[in-house]
């Protein structure tokens, strides 16, 4: 619903064929047999994709247009090529229509995408390593995903020291950096 309401603003307001770098589509996931088909050509097995329920809250109407100005990559790319004047209607189209979804003080926009689950079949060779790295570095220590202070930090080994690396987004930027 979100994605539609902007997409939708630029079409009526703006021009939505302004040249981007090639991408896949827009909603190619939106589509339950396209994820199930997508994760089982991979490699996944047990593949079980739902529709989640979902609602996208805000404060004010106009932070929907915001987070798609900041928060995404290729709806932010088509927003950032259309005129001053085009960018100013689509704002104020997105506004109104998401004030069409205020909800006791905030904006509630429906939006269940679908949540894909599956089991990652690993191959041979990449399991021969990991059991070794277990086995060097300990159960259970030898790959993990743990947080620190609200970030995911990738770790390989039993000490925190040893060979991580952390994705981080800083505000503002579109690209994530990896800080050892």
């Amino acid at each position: 619903m979100g994605f539609g309401i902007i997409l939708d603003a630029i079409r009526k307001h703006g021009n939505p064929d302004v040249p981007l770098p090639p991408g896949p589509p827009f909603f190619r996931f939106s589509d339950a047999s396209e994820c199930d088909n997508v994760l089982k050509v991979a490699g996944f097995r047990n593949v079980d994709v739902r529709k989640v329920p979902q609602v996208w809250r805000f404060s004010a109407s106009g932070l929907l247009f915001e987070a798609f100005r900041t928060g995404s990559v290729r709806t932010q790319a088509l927003l950032h090529a259309q005129s001053a004047p085009a960018l100013a209607a689509i704002r104020d189209a997105v506004g109104r229509i998401a004030g069409e979804y205020g909800n006791h003080g905030t904006v509630e926009i429906p939006c269940p995408p679908y949540s894909p689950r599956a089991e990652a079949v690993i191959p041979g060779p990449a399991r021969t390593i990991m059991k070794r790295l277990g086995k060097w570095f300990g159960p259970g220590k030898a790959i993990e995903i743990v947080e620190e202070d609200g970030v995911r930090v990738l770790q390989i080994g039993a000490m925190r020291s040893r060979a991580r690396c952390a994705w981080t987004r800083p505000t503002g930027s579109s690209s994530t950096t990896c800080a050892r």
